[in-house]
């Protein structure tokens, strides 16, 4: 199943806020995105609340330290990843992280929604959020993959792929 989710405004009043800092906090996140200014806005958002995030925008460091972090103690929970990337993009990093020990969930960001949007759909499998969205909507889709609501594996995603 792929999810399509669109910007809408969804404000989060004080008692959201507490949730879903109760929620997110300590959690680890892998943002990886070639704009600056994508990486920027939601790691400060995000360590609002506690999380702990890395941010790449390259696809090679984003893999080494993935590697690196999900053999130890405290993996990676989410990998936020952009599709598009120069050299090695968000679907590239997304088979590697299927492969290895302590895969993290995978939630992909995009941009350029036409070519995209078609590639995962005919996988049947992914998360997909189109940017622009706000930051409350990220956040609620952070939550519910964190309490169990949506099911951002995508197993059948990679095998499918790895056939292609």
């Amino acid at each position: 199943m792929v999810w399509k989710l669109f910007c809408k405004e969804n404000v989060i009043n004080e008692s959201s806020f507490y949730f879903a800092k109760h929620i997110l906090t300590g959690k680890r996140v892998v943002i990886a995105d070639d704009n600056g200014g994508t990486l920027k806005w939601l790691k400060f958002t995000l360590q609002d609340y506690n999380v702990e995030v890395a941010t790449f925008k390259h696809g090679k460091e984003t893999i080494e330290f993935l590697v690196q972090e999900q053999s130890g103690s405290n993996p990676i929970d989410i990998l936020l990843l952009d599709i598009h990337m120069n050299k090695i993009g968000g679907l590239e990093i997304a088979r590697y992280n299927a492969q290895i020990k302590n895969p993290a969930k995978v939630i992909f960001l995009t941009g350029c929604a036409e070519d995209s949007m078609e590639y995962l759909e005919a996988k049947q499998s992914a998360i997909v959020i189109q940017k622009p969205a706000s930051m409350d909507y990220i956040l609620g889709l952070l939550i519910k993959c964190f309490v169990g609501d949506i099911d951002v594996s995508y197993e059948e995603y990679i095998k499918d792929a790895s056939s292609d």
